[in-house]
Parts: structure tokens; sequence; C-alpha cells
């Protein structure tokens, strides 16, 4: 055997995290080291495999082979040799790691004895032995010892050359031990040994899979200490590294995820009872310690586990943290705030629809790098040809197979070009001109808001991503859902069957399919997500409907999935079917506010759609004092529509979560009755709140339960922002004007009063909210001057004899197409009768 040769070909494998790759080769070797009578090579070859499944947690096949191993070197005749001394050192260690301490006991023991007795001299030897049997030691409670067998063989290490990394693995593990007895101060000064060792040379800290142990522990450290900030700082890091050396599914990475949460809970835990600016940024610090509790638990479940398949979204990410974020932090600095990293555009693996079929082209490691015109022009070149040089496989995942279509996908992109590419333009244009938006296709919208991008600290890629997401404008949203009506209808409800009866069967398939594909488009166009790639919308839908625990959708994809399982020269059986769909989605358009007729015929349903948009924008003209006030009322609208599709209720997925145009229908009535200065100073709220991560409509929520869910409040509670007494105090007395004003409405219009909630707080109940709690919510969340403003708003209507929940509710049933609060209570009446 060449031993060079499969040494550097050995490390070339596991330096690229192919770890079943390694498996296979080692395994191979084994065979041809058998095959030619080689007992040298075939000892060395069982060695590394030893080695490998006990770091990868296979500890039956480490033991089985360590066995093996020892009873080849035993009938070759190396029992008392320096060499079968290091064999079962190599086996001890595998029954420790694998937690048959007794075995491993009795090894330790054995293969001392074999050092001693073949005369060594090799302080090297001696040291890893005691360095192995301290672990042993620590393992099984005699903390004691196992700090006097490192101690031993520190001393030993610190007089070798060249063992500058063991030096710094002995100082970590010493560390360990002083951490577990309380020594933090002895244990820092070992761990920053260790740590000044392996950032002496750059080179080695990527190589080297020991540093991720020395940062876990520096974790390890900050976290009994209370610095959870810190130790939250040094797992993260480490969690790189050990992802570097091992991948995930492994015992350290585990162990650190875990270690991990553990530290991020503790900042949440203690955030609380902090006063002004100090508090608003903790707030912030405690929502993004939730949304990275989320991504680590995930990762836990998912590609932590024993034998998990990255899908290509993750395998993105864990690609960005190992390698292309240290490229980028040390290669180009001071534009690290200003490339845009992520994966998203074509591909299914952006949309979370790969599949092993998928993954034979345009699939393996890669990530998308978004620069600005400027900044392309500046390092645009030299940035691809950094990127160029990372590994090109990774975790065991082959290099990209890029074909001619998937050119382009991914490495370094303009932010325009991407966008031109699938949006047609270099920039999400301005929602009034609605001729560049005529121009932007579902699946190429789906496809530039796909995915998930990484790190954009400018906030510029990400900014064009939330303009799109805020969909078509109203004046192409409406026509579109009208058009697709219509389609549908004609399609399937008229034109399929007279192809059919006429024997003309192409016609009645393109027919039948066309009803299919409007049928999803409707859906996507209601629920205001974008349509991808035909292959992809059906599974889209799915998940849309699954996300959204949104059952009268979800019965709308099953049916979906009957219709295209009936042989379509069946009429009667596929005419059935397509009316159980139309007639869900009637159900679908009624529930949404898009229309109020229940006839089942499609094309009616769109003419109906076409008059619900006419009486908003009714409406709207009629309250406009100016253009920019309807804007802005938008895009407060957009903002808690956002927020609240984020919010997170214990029982799930609340059913008003599921009615766009319902909640921006009650919310739009709400701020078009408020002043020009209020509405303004709420949007400055909101923008600040997306900027540092503050969900005010999960805050907003999270403060009713205090009545409707007191024993769930108190364990929160102190993670909100406090309220003072004096600002409560004035709160409540504007609360009872409000009060006072809706059991005043309930007394004029009580047939309208039916439409809105309880009004007292005494009437809450855990599944119904009264309209005081709500709004004494909804009060806590605003900042002091729009506080201090909507309380001069509402006292000023006071003095003026005006009642602000008749201005709102005048203007919600304007939207829905009556002459007035008079016209609605009259019609309602009939109904009632």
């Amino acid at each position: 055997m060449d031993y060079n040769v499969f040494f550097q070909k050995l490390d070339g494998l596991l330096s690229d995290k192919r770890m079943d790759e390694a498996e296979q080769f080692l395994i191979d070797n084994v065979k041809k080291a058998m095959e030619q009578e080689d007992t040298q090579a075939l000892l060395t070859v069982m060695s590394e495999l030893v080695g490998l499944y006990r770091v990868t947690g296979r500890h039956a096949e480490s033991e089985m082979f360590a066995d093996k191993a020892m009873t080849i070197a035993g009938n070759s005749g190396l029992c008392g040799t320096q060499d079968y001394a290091t064999i079962v050192l190599n086996a001890a260690t595998a029954y420790r790691a694998a937690g048959d301490y007794e075995r491993a006991g009795a090894l330790y023991d054995e293969a001392a004895e074999a050092l001693r007795s073949s005369g060594c001299e090799d302080a090297y030897r001696y040291a890893s032995l005691y360095n192995n049997i301290s672990l042993f030691y620590a393992e099984t409670g005699d903390d004691e010892r196992a700090r006097a067998e490192l101690l031993k063989a520190l001393e030993l290490i610190k007089k070798l050359p060249d063992c500058e990394v063991e030096e710094a693995t002995t100082y970590i593990n010493i560390s360990l031990l002083d951490i577990r007895h309380g020594r933090y101060d002895e244990a820092e000064a070992y761990i920053s040994k260790a740590l000044d060792i392996f950032k002496r040379d750059k080179g080695r800290k990527y190589k080297d899979a020991h540093y991720g142990a020395a940062l876990s522990a520096y974790g390890d450290l900050h976290l009994k200490r209370g610095e959870y900030a810190k130790a939250v700082e040094a797992y993260e890091e480490a969690l790189t590294e050990i992802a570097r050396s091992y991948g995930y599914s492994n015992t350290a990475y585990r162990a650190t995820c875990e270690n991990c949460i553990a530290a991020y809970e503790s900042i949440i835990l203690n955030n609380g009872g902090n006063n002004g600016q100090q508090e608003d940024n903790e707030y912030a610090l405690s929502e993004k310690s939730r949304t990275r509790i989320s991504e680590l638990k995930n990762q836990l479940a998912t590609v932590c586990r024993d034998g998990a398949v990255l899908k290509g979204l993750e395998l993105s990410r864990a690609y960005y943290e190992i390698y292309v974020k240290d490229m980028i932090h040390t290669q180009f600095p001071e534009y690290e705030d200003r490339i845009a990293v992520g994966l998203a555009g074509h591909g299914s693996e952006c949309f979370g629809f790969d599949d092993d079929l998928s993954k034979d082209h345009d699939f393996g490691p890669a990530v998308c790098l978004w620069l600005t015109d400027d900044d392309y022009d500046s390092i645009g070149e030299r940035l691809a040809a950094e990127y160029d040089k990372l590994p090109k496989s990774f975790l065991g995942v082959a290099a990209r197979i890029e074909t001619q279509n998937g050119h382009g996908r991914v490495g370094v992109i303009k932010l325009s070009d991407f966008l031109t590419e699938h949006i047609g333009c270099a920039t999400v244009p301005e929602r009034t001109d609605l001729s560049a938006w005529q121009l932007i296709t579902d699946n190429g919208a789906a496809a530039a808001v796909n995915g998930e991008i990484f790190r954009d600290a400018s906030g510029i890629f990400t900014g064009e991503r939330q303009r799109l997401l805020e969909y078509y404008p109203n004046e192409l949203w409406y026509p579109k859902m009208a058009e697709a009506a219509v389609r549908i209808a004609q399609y399937g409800q008229y034109n399929y069957g007279r192809c059919i009866r006429r024997g003309d069967y192409v016609a009645a398939s393109l027919a039948y399919a066309g009803f299919i594909e409007q049928t999803v488009k409707l859906c996507f166009l209601v629920y205001r997500e974008y349509m991808p790639y035909y292959k992809w919308s059906y599974r889209a839908l799915v998940k849309l409907a699954q996300l959204r625990q949104e059952p009268v959708l979800m019965r709308v994809c099953e049916l979906l999935d009957e219709l295209s399982q009936i042989d379509y020269h069946d009429e009667d059986k596929a005419s059935e079917c397509i009316e159980n769909i139309c007639m869900q989605l009637v159900r679908i358009l009624n529930m949404q506010s898009l229309s109020g007729s229940n006839d089942y015929y499609m094309e009616t349903q769109g003419y109906a759609i076409m008059q619900g948009y006419e009486s908003v924008q009714t409406s709207l003209g009629r309250n406009e004092d100016n253009g920019s006030m309807a804007g802005i009322i938008e895009r407060i609208v957009k903002f808690e529509w956002d927020m609240f599709q984020a919010a997170h209720n214990e029982g799930g997925r609340a059913d008003c979560q599921n009615n766009y145009n319902t909640f921006t229908l009650m919310r739009r009535s709400q701020f078009m009755a408020w002043s020009d200065e209020l509405c303004r100073s709420y949007l400055s709220d909101l923008e600040e709140g997306a900027r540092t991560g503050r969900n005010l409509v999960t805050e907003k929520y999270a403060r009713m339960m205090e009545s409707t869910a007191p024993q769930e409040y108190e364990s929160f509670k102190d993670s909100l922002p406090v309220i003072d007494d004096e600002r409560r105090t004035i709160a409540e007395q504007v609360i009872a004007i409000q009060v006072g004003w809706l059991e005043e409405f309930v007394g004029k219009y009580p047939a309208l009063a039916g439409q809105i909630r309880f009004i007292h707080t005494s009437e809450d109940t855990p599944f119904d909210t009264s309209a005081e709690t709500y709004l004494r919510g909804e009060l806590d969340t605003y900042s002091k001057d729009t506080f201090i403003l909507y309380c001069r708003y509402v006292i000023g209507l006071y003095q003026n004899g005006r009642n602000l929940n008749e201005m709102i509710m005048e203007n919600t049933v304007l939207q829905y197409g009556y002459e007035s609060l008079e016209d609605a209570q009259r019609k309602l009446e009939a109904m009632n009768n």
C-alpha cells in the first residue's frame, strides 16, 4: 500500500464531509489488504475505520472492527509491541465512546501495560494514553484522577515539537473538568491558552476539528457564569467549526446545539423588567432568540438525525455558514454588509420541492451572492474568483452538475439582472405603474420571492422582495381573480361537457386541463400568493393549504387530485367533481369577502368579484382626502397583515389568519377614520417594529391573554415591554369613552351590532375576546408618540360629539356596498326577519 496516496485520498473525503464515500473507500481498502495478505495495511485501514465509526456515532461497527483489529494483531505476533498498544488504545476509546466503561477500563489497563512492557520511550504515545485514560475517568465520575492524567499528558506534550494542537486539546479537556467543579477562573485560563494556539494560524483553524471543541467549552464556561450572550457567540461559532469537520449528524454537534438553545432560552428568561430604549432592544433580542431557537430545534429534528438527507435549502445554508460566510468576512470585510446571500430563483430546491429525481441536475452545494450594480463593478469578478475556490462537494453531496438552462442560477449575480430575469424590470415597480405590474408573471414573481435569504444587512434585496410580496395592485388583482373565475366556468362548467357530447375529445381534454389550471390559479390569487411554474403549482397549493390550516382550500386540493384520476371521457363523473370543486371555490370567495353571491356558476362569481372591487374603490374615494393617505393606509394594513401571518397561536392557525380580504377591509375601515397625523405615526411604529424584529400584532394578542388566558399570560408577561402606571391610567379613560360609544352604537343599530365583538372585558372567554380587551391590547403596543396622538384624537371627537366607533362601522358597510349605516341596518333587519 502507498500510505501517502491512501491518506491523501482519505483526508480529502473527510475534508469534504463525504462520510459515506470515506466509509466505502476504507471498506474497499480493507478487502484489498486482505486479498494481498498485507497485515500492516489491514490494521492501518481498520484503525481509521474504527475512528470514523466512532466520531459519527456508529458505535456497534466501531466496536466490531476494534475487536477484529486486536484479534488480527494478536495472531500476527504483535502482542507486547508499541503498535499493539496503539491498537488496544484505539479499541478502548471506541468502547468508551459507546458507553461500555467496564470493557473500556480493562482495555485501557491492557494498553498501558502493553506500552510499558514494549520498552516504549515515545513521549507522544504516553501523552495520548494519559489523555484517553483521563476521558475515561471523567466519564465514570472520577474527575480528580482525570485531571491528574491530563496534567501528566500536558507536561509531556509541551516538550514535544509540532504538538500545538494536542497541547490545545489537553487545555480544553482540563478546562471542562474545572467548569464542572466551578473553578471558572482556572477554566478560562486554560481555554484562553487553547484558543491562542488555534488562532495563531488561520489555515489550521479551518482544518482542525478540535477548534470547535475549544469554542464549545468556552460557551459552557459563559453559560455557567450566566454570561448568556457570550455563550451564544461561542456556541454559534463552535457549531460552524464542528459542522465543518464532521457535518451535522454527530454527538458533538447535537450536544453543542442543545447547549446553544439553553443559552438563548436564558437570554429570553433574563430580559424582563427593564425600561426605556434598553427594554426595546432586549425585546427585539428575545424575538431573535426565539427565532434562532426554532431554527436550532428544527436542525436537531432534521439534519442532525442519523442518516438525515439534506434538502437543497438546508445544504445551501450549511454551505454558507461553514464556507461562504468566512470567505466574505476575510476577503471582503468592507463589503460584508452589502452582499446579500441566500438561495432563490428557478429550481425545485428553491421551493423546497427537491427530491431524488431532481438531484440529477443543477443541484449541489451552492449559494447566490447578490450585488448592486456599483458593487458588482467593484468586486464582482474578485468575489466570483474567491467563491470558485471553495470546495465543490460538501457534506457527502457531490459537486453541482450544471445544465445549460441552469447556468447563472447560483454564484455572484447582479441584483438588477436577477430581478430583470424574473419580473422584467431591474427594480420592483411602483404600485401605480400598472403597465409594469401587468407584465409580471406569476411563475416569475414566485421564483423571485422563494427560497431563503441567509444574510442581507443592507436590506436592499430583502426590500425588493418585500415590495414584490405586496402582490398585484388591487386594480389588477380583482380583474385577475374575475378572469380566472370566468375561465373556470368556460373550461369546466360549459365547454368540457359540450366537447364530450360532440365527440371532440382533444378539445375536451384541453378544457379539462384548463379547468384544473384556472382553479389552481384562482386559489393562489385569492390568498395573494404567486403561482409557481406549472409542474410545482399543485404541490405549492397543497403546501399553502397546510400552512394556512385552511380546510376548504384543502378540500379543493383533494377534489383536484380526485378529478385528475377520473377518466375525462366519463362526463357524468367528471362533471360532478367539477361542480363540487366550484361549490368549494364559492365558499372560499364568500369567506374571503370577495363575493356576496352564492351562485355556483363561476362566471357569475367573476362579475360578483368585480362588483365587490367597485364597492371598495367607491368607499375609498368617499373617504380619501388625498392620494397619499390612501397609500399610507394600505401600507399600514399590509404591515399588519404580514405581522398577523407571522403570529403563532397555541391552538394552531386562527381562521381569520386565512381571510385576507375581511382582515384588510376591517383594518382599513379603522384607519380611514383616523387623522392623517395619527396614521403616519402608527405607520412609523410598524416600520420600526419590522426593522427591530418586534411583531406588534403578536404583542397585541399576547396582552389580550391577560384577560382571556391569565395562566398562560403569567408565563411570558415579563418578556413584554412594561407599561407605566400613568400611561395605564390615561389608557383606561380613553377605553371608557370608546366602550360608551360602542354601547351607544348597539342601541342605535341593533342589527349591525350582531356583526361586532362582545363589548366588555367581563364577557371574555378563552375563545372570544371583547372589544374592550382588544382595544386595551392595541393601545399597549403604540409608541409614546402614537399613544398621545390617539388619546388626543379620541378626546377631541368626544368633545365634538362624534363617535369614532360609528365612523369606523360606516367605513365598513360602505366597503361592503351599502349606501349608509341606515341602509345596512334596514337590509340586515329584513334579512333577519
